[in-house]
Formats: C-alpha cells, structure tokens, sequence
C-alpha cells in the first residue's frame, strides 16, 4: 500500500513525542535537586534551553504527526472513493485541496 511510508513516520513521530514528555520531569527534578540547593544559575540556563529545544521538537512533531495522517487519510479516502464509488462521485476532488474535515461537508453537499 502506499500509505505504509506514511504511517511508519506517525509511529516514529509518535515514539519520539513520547520520548520528549519525559523530558519536563527530569527539568523539574534537575532544578529541585541539584541546581537550587547549589545554586547553579548557570546550569539552569543551560537546562531551561535544553528544555526549550525539546519543547520547540515536540510541538513541530505533533503539527507533522496530524499533518501525515491527514495525508494518509486522504489518499485512502481517494482509493476507496475510485474502487467503490466510480459513477457517484461528480465533483472532481484533489487530495491536496482541502483537510479531510472539510472533505465530509463537500461530500454531502
């Protein structure tokens, strides 16, 4: 199939978003038990950034996360409406042209 490529980056996607939530506990349990009982403002900054960059990695996963299975969607949505539905189907659809939201209003128009 060739929505498979697809799906194979969601699960990375999805195990790195996983991977990332682990990070804003340790943050926490970094500052609580070693930068402020020695006072390491220095190292806070560090860590705050590091925390940043992986808060910045997380958000920009889950928009490609959504924005590949939309894709996946679509393209199933087009196969499945060619095999099952040849001559109900009058208005020309792209899979690129809309989300798949809007998809379900202009089908039952």
């Amino acid at each position: 199939m060739q929505v498979m490529p697809i799906y194979r980056d969601v699960l990375v996607a999805s195990l790195l978003i996983n991977c990332f939530a682990v990070a804003s506990p340790l943050f926490v349990m970094n500052v609580y038990d070693r930068i402020v009982p020695n006072l390491a403002f220095d190292s806070l900054w560090v860590l705050a950034v590091g925390v940043s960059l992986v808060f910045l990695f997380d958000f920009l996963l889950r928009k490609l996360r959504y924005y590949f299975i939309d894709v996946a969607s679509k393209n199933w949505i087009c196969s499945y409406r060619r095999k099952s539905f040849p001559g109900l189907w009058v208005f020309a659809w792209k899979p690129g042209r809309c989300l798949s939201g809007r998809l379900r209003i202009t089908c039952s128009l």
